[in-house]
């Protein structure tokens, strides 16, 4: 698929795409990804297949609770040269995965998950591996269902800190409260 824009899509699995386990060979290239949602997982993407690439791509601004970007399951795939920006997920804020993935410079940035991985999201299981190349990306490991509490809260008020600090300084209203 070139040359495509992906626009305010909704579905369960998948927003705007979904591949079925067994499907290969899945090449997107200079496609942007924008406002898509996934009920239960993958904001975007819901990809099973093998093969799969994401080349030049942008992905903004799609969630779901597993992956808003997107979600790899049971696949081997690769992103080159991909920017995922202000995605947003409950596990996985860009990258939901459980399965094999590699990343060549990509840029991450503004992703958010309120339980983990702000940016990917490693699924603990055998053979989950991502490799990162030349790309800024926060990876994290899921191992049960039953993340803390505390840890969630201590995140929501490292991010609010951090809004009230730009806050203040643009207004220049260091030491005043908002």
């Amino acid at each position: 698929i070139w040359y495509t824009v992906f626009e305010n899509n909704t579905a369960s699995v998948g927003g705007g795409i979904r591949s079925e386990q067994g499907t290969s060979s899945i090449h997107l290239v200079n496609c942007t990804a924008v406002h898509n949602y996934g009920s239960v997982h993958g904001g975007f993407a819901c990809l099973f297949g093998s093969d799969t690439a994401l080349e030049n791509c942008t992905f903004e601004d799609n969630s779901a609770p597993y992956g808003g970007a997107v979600l790899w399951r049971n696949a081997s795939g690769q992103a080159v040269n991909c920017t995922f920006s202000n995605n947003y997920a409950k596990y996985g804020g860009a990258i939901f995965n459980q399965g094999y993935l590699s990343f060549n410079n990509c840029t991450f940035f503004n992703n958010l998950a309120y339980k983990k991985g702000g940016d990917v999201c490693n699924s603990a299981g055998s053979g989950y591996k991502v490799d990162v190349n030349n790309t800024s990306v926060n990876l994290d490991y899921v191992e049960a269902e039953s993340e803390t509490e505390e840890k969630c809260h201590k995140y929501a008020e490292m991010i609010a800190k951090a809004v009230i600090d730009a806050l203040r300084e643009v207004s220049g209203m260091q030491g005043m409260a908002l």
